[in-house]
């Protein structure tokens, strides 16, 4: 074994461990002595992925597959680099030519498929599902993703599929976690209520039991971020920040109807959809004092000095991708718990539009807890911790109301969109500018990708099958609705909507 092989295998233990310095330090070692080599190139652009620079991670990558263009796994990974750039479809023709040279990849197969579903094209993503099981018939990816590109009905015999590949797979895994939420939606659409929450409640605990979490540090830092975004700061820092009125920040709780307000706004020919973006939450992690290098959101807005939200401003915008198309003046920027920020948005952006979309709670709530989210909201786990992260949030968004100038921002709420659409999506445009488009009205014609779990709904017309469901789910909620407290629906009369 040379030298390099030495330093390979040494950098992938620290890579493994989580720590991506000295890993990073061993692929340098590498590259030195052979700037060509395709596993070192390929092994920093992962670094540089996991990093958040996704530029350098596309060029890395593509150089590794130049020097070995059989390099299966790096053509998969830049797939994967790929997707989170948005290129979606380059992103297929990696994935393809990663499966050309392995087809036995449940991984690509359930990527692949994730991206065709996310592009509109449910059928492809379907087949790509059922290859990926047939790879591994416990893939429980597969499954959970499979799921959602139709419905169950009672002699489906996919279900009893999925039941066997949980009965052989370990209990707490990550595969028996999708494979529980898979079969949570199959049963309640077979009409099995019982055993459908049954599952959920499985899924749940599992990941539950996986995360590092305590809701009391949530609750705390909402308080603190009220705390020091108080009337006195926000007077003092008030009409200092930059003038560019090109974001339109859609923000709220997770499952609130965020990606629909996206996708009407994005159907208007000024608008470009960002989706859910972390430069916001990047610029407030990387502020920096030199009296105090150590001081973190929100603490370090008491020593923010005027010059400095301007500053702020501008290095959130540096990050905005330019515009798509000519014509195009406006983007979104859909990331729902950036409603922790909203004060320092109107500081550093007062001119930037700030939409709320908020639904009744425990519809909302309800929504989070059948949905198995796999990158954070640890919170909606456990049914107590997420109605007590809600009551935090509906109370950190009074604040805000209180506080900050009227018209600050503007509150959509989900369900008269769905009542009176015309008249909301006017209000809508007027707020953030634009004038009347009909393609507005029609936003379920609008091609583009969605990567939201709401992908399918936004490409049909408005309904109001969502509005209070919680009704269906009722004997279920319980530690929901006592978390609520005063939030929880009224359960005196369950006679109908």
């Amino acid at each position: 074994m040379n030298n390099n092989t030495n330093l390979i295998q040494q950098g992938l233990q620290y890579h493994r461990s989580g720590d991506l310095a000295k890993a990073e330090s061993c692929y340098t070692q590498v590259l030195n002595q052979d700037p060509n080599n395709p596993d070192a190139n390929h092994l920093m652009g992962l670094i540089a992925k996991q990093s958040g620079d996704l530029d350098t991670a596309v060029q890395r990558m593509q150089k590794a597959i130049s020097k070995n263009p059989k390099f299966t796994e790096a053509h998969y990974n830049l797939g994967n680099t790929r997707w989170l750039r948005e290129e979606l479809e380059e992103a297929v023709s990696c994935y393809d030519r990663s499966l050309e040279l392995n087809p036995e990849q449940e991984n690509a197969w359930v990527n692949k498929g994730r991206t065709l579903q996310h592009m509109g094209y449910t059928e492809k993503a379907a087949k790509c599902f059922r290859q990926a099981i047939e790879v591994n018939p416990q893939s429980g990816k597969a499954w959970e993703n499979l799921t959602f590109t139709g419905k169950y009905q009672k002699d489906d015999p996919e279900v009893e599929q999925m039941r066997n590949a949980l009965e052989k797979i370990d209990p707490r895994s990550k595969a028996a976690n999708s494979l529980h939420f898979a079969l949570g939606k199959a049963r309640w659409e077979q009409g099995y209520k019982d055993s459908s929450m049954a599952h959920y409640m499985a899924g749940n605990s599992i990941a539950r039991s996986q995360a590092n979490y305590d809701v009391s540090t949530d609750e705390r830092l909402f308080v603190n971020i009220a705390k020091n975004l108080d009337n006195h700061q926000i007077k003092r820092l008030s009409s200092t920040g930059t003038g560019e009125h090109r974001p339109i920040f859609i923000l709220g709780m997770p499952r609130s109807g965020t990606t629909l307000i996206e996708q009407i706004l994005a159907s208007h020919p000024r608008v470009m959809a960002g989706g859910e973006r972390y430069d916001l939450e990047n610029v407030v992690k990387n502020v920096r004092f030199p009296q105090n290098e150590q001081i973190a959101f929100p603490n370090w807005v008491k020593v923010l000095a005027t010059s400095d939200t301007k500053k702020l401003g501008q290095a959130y915008l540096s990050k905005l991708p330019a515009a798509s198309e000519e014509g195009i003046d406006r983007i979104t920027d859909k990331m729902p718990g950036n409603f922790r920020f909203l004060g320092l948005i109107h500081l550093i952006l007062p001119n930037a539009a700030i939409i709320h979309v908020h639904r009744s709670p425990a519809d909302n709530c309800l929504s989070c807890y059948l949905h198995n989210f796999t990158n954070g909201h640890a919170y909606t786990f456990n049914q107590t911790e997420l109605g007590r992260y809600y009551r935090a949030y509906y109370q950190l968004m009074q604040h805000w109301r209180d506080t900050l100038p009227q018209n600050s921002f503007l509150d959509v709420r989900y369900e008269d969109v769905v009542a009176s659409s015309e008249e909301q999506i006017a209000r809508l445009l007027d707020y953030c500018g634009l004038e009347w488009d009909d393609a507005c009205l029609k936003f379920f014609e609008t091609e583009r990708p969605v990567k939201t779990a709401s992908m399918e709904q936004v490409r049909q017309p408005i309904y109001n099958r969502a509005v209070e469901r919680w009704r269906e789910y009722t004997p279920y909620l319980g530690p929901l609705f006592n978390a609520l407290g005063d939030l929880a629906p009224d359960l005196s009369n369950l006679s109908g909507k």
